[in-house]
This record gives structure tokens, sequence and C-alpha cells, in this order.
């Protein structure tokens, strides 16, 4: 990915022949139209927008979590329901964080796109850094270790394309296990949306494409659907890919894919995430419909249990995107591209919305991911 300038506003604190046969040479490869939407394109810039709210709306049914996001560039924060800043933590030594994961013992891990993952100890202090193509994600394992999503650009059919992988990090910052999604691709292709990347062309502008862009890695729990069907079994990986429209488990060890959501269709999904009840929560950006939705699916027949899109106020977000079930039926959506958060209760009425404060030369600055906080983070 590239990098982008960095952002100028603060929070407060803060892509032959045969045998005797005469053979007419084969017509070279026509050159294929590709969408933008495959390019490998960059994740910084300005969300739409020109005023700067804090905290909008806060009904009763909000939570009272705290918050945790980045501002995009070397800042892990902790905000409260007020929108205030009650803790930071600055990544020394990279231009761009992307998301952090908390630690058990107060200390965080750091994604800083295309440069790598920082572990930091509960007071700030850099206890190892890895320098990685990194991008997306952070999933954590029951052994310590992290999932992380990278990306090589390879020559494929004629043209530049990236791919991604999955890379398993250890606790102590050592590279343990990769899984290449280019070895899958015959699978990822017959499954997923077709893509003008799989025909070959011999004059293709100079670009970057993307074919699957991998933007969700979750380890799977324990659930009573994983006990019912191996396929949903803990350990196997839940998996988003982007540019297929597809959302999938595979099992890290055989390296199959054992399953995949047939329906509802998506429009360019983002942050698959199975909960312990089974259901399958998916940010659907709506790229070419232009109106996004938050889904909430039951995962063994594909129904969809729940759908939030604004209703009178549609939002739209057309990369990034993030959907988070809390307790109580609750859901927490991070709209990216208009830098805001919004929390409906279990009968879909509003009850809490955060934009940033952060500016990006003008318009409010985008978001990656706002989650709110596990029980216990940040620690005091």
């Amino acid at each position: 990915m590239n990098r982008h300038s960095r952002l100028l506003g603060l929070l407060w604190i803060l892509g032959l022949t045969t045998c005797g046969e005469v053979s007419t040479p084969a017509a070279a490869p026509e050159t294929v139209d590709i969408p933008s939407s495959l390019l490998a394109l960059g994740y910084g810039g300005a969300a739409t927008g020109d005023h700067l709210p804090g905290v909008s709306l806060r009904a009763p049914g909000a939570g009272s979590e705290i918050l945790l996001t980045t501002d995009g560039v070397q800042r892990c924060l902790a905000i409260d329901r007020r929108g205030e800043v009650i803790w930071s933590r600055v990544i020394p030594g990279r231009s761009r964080v992307e998301l952090f994961a908390p630690l058990e013992d107060g200390g965080i891990l750091a994604l800083s796109t295309d440069e790598g993952l920082t572990r930091l100890s509960a007071t700030g202090e850099v206890q190892w850094q890895v320098e990685l193509a990194a991008h997306h994600e952070l999933s954590p394992d029951n052994d310590g270790s992290f999932l992380t999503a990278t990306h090589r650009v390879i020559d494929y059919l004629g043209r530049r394309v990236r791919f991604d992988a999955i890379e398993r990090v250890s606790s102590d910052g050592q590279v343990t296990q990769v899984l290449d999604l280019f070895d899958l691709r015959a699978e990822l292709i017959a499954l997923g949306q077709p893509s003008p990347l799989d025909k070959e062309t011999t004059n293709e502008p100079e670009a970057i494409y993307d074919r699957f862009h991998l933007n969700s890695i979750q380890t799977l729990p324990e659930s009573d659907l994983g006990q019912r069907d191996k396929r949903f079994a803990a350990g196997n990986l839940l998996l988003c890919l982007r540019n297929a429209d597809l959302v999938l488990i595979i099992n890290p060890t055989s390296k199959r894919v054992l399953w995949h959501l047939e329906s509802p269709s998506l429009d360019r999904p983002h942050g698959a995430r199975l909960n312990h009840a089974g259901q399958l929560s998916i940010f659907d950006n709506g790229w070419h419909r232009g109106r996004s939705r938050a889904l909430i699916v039951e995962t063994e027949s594909g129904a969809v249990l729940r759908e939030e899109d604004g209703g009178e106020a549609p939002f739209f977000t057309r990369t990034r995107g993030f959907v988070q079930q809390l307790d109580g039926g609750r859901l927490l959506l991070t709209l990216s591209e208009e830098g805001r958060v919004l929390e409906y209760d279990s009968v879909g009425d509003l009850v809490f919305e955060w934009a940033s404060p952060l500016r990006s030369k003008g318009p409010r600055s985008a978001l990656y991911r706002v989650v709110a906080s596990p029980a216990g983070f940040p620690p005091h």
C-alpha cells in the first residue's frame, strides 16, 4: 500500500509446430478493462464532511465501553463515551499505525501498514518490532500468537498483481507460519466473483492490481456451532476477501477451504466475525450499491437475522468499515470514510454517535476501525 501524507490535525492530545503441420500463431491477448476497485489502492486520505462534531447523540441504551482506535499516524488511542482521550501510546519509528490489539498484560500490539508490528509494554516501552508488509488485521490465537495479513506483488498473467498471505507472529515477534493465498487461488477463484485479472494480457498499463484483498482474519472461538459442525470448529480461520466478495473458512493445517457464505450476496465486504453463538457479522460496504449496511447472518442457513443501513439516514463508506457485536444485542459500526462511529441498540435505534475531530487537509479524516475495549483495558 502507498504511504500517504501525514495527517496535519491532531486529536485532542492527540490497494511450431506439431509434426508435419504448420500452426497459426495465436493472437496476442487483448487488453482487458480493469475496474478501479481492483487497483492496489492506499488507505489514507480524508473523509467526506466539513464539520467536526464530537458526541452528537448519546441516548439511553448506549454502552459505556472505552473505544479503541488510532489517529492514522503514530498514536494508539482509548476514548471514553464523551469523546475524550483517556489514554494514548505513540508507536516510534513508524509512519502510519492502522490498528492495535490490547494484550492481557496491559501492553499492546500495533500494526503499521506495510511496515510491520510493534509490541509495547503496559508502560509504553518497545519490547520488539518485526518488519512485515502487514495490513488490515491482527487476530489473536490462544497460544499468545497473532495472525496478520501481508502481501507481495508478483507477475500474474501479464500484470503486476498483489496477493495476500496469512502470517503467524509469536508472542516474542518471530514469524512461525505463512499461509499464502496464491497457493489457494484455484479454489478461491472458483468460489468468488469472476475477475478480469484472471484473463491474460500482454499490453497492460503500468499499475499494481489487487486480486483478493484479504481484509480480515479471525481464529474461530469455541461455539455450539463448532461442536455440531467441524467446519466451524475452534482454530479454523474465518477470512474476508473484499475483491472476491467472499467470506470463507479454511483449515490452517490442511490449507483447504471448508465453507463459504453463499447467501446473502455481498458487495466489497469487510470485517467478518463469528461470535460464540454462531452468528456472523459482516460490514457490507456496497461499493456498487452506493449504500453500506451491517449484517448479522445465521451461519448455517445464510439467513439475515439483522440489517442496519441507517434507514432514512443512510450511510456509505466505499472502503474499510467494521461492525462489532456487543453485549445486549448492540452493534458498534465504524464508518471509515465518514470518520464516524455509530451504535445501535438491540431494536435498531441509534443510541450513540461519535465523529473524529482529526482533520486531514480540511475535511474530517477517515478512521480505520473503532472497537470497544475488553474489560480492564486500558490499565489505570
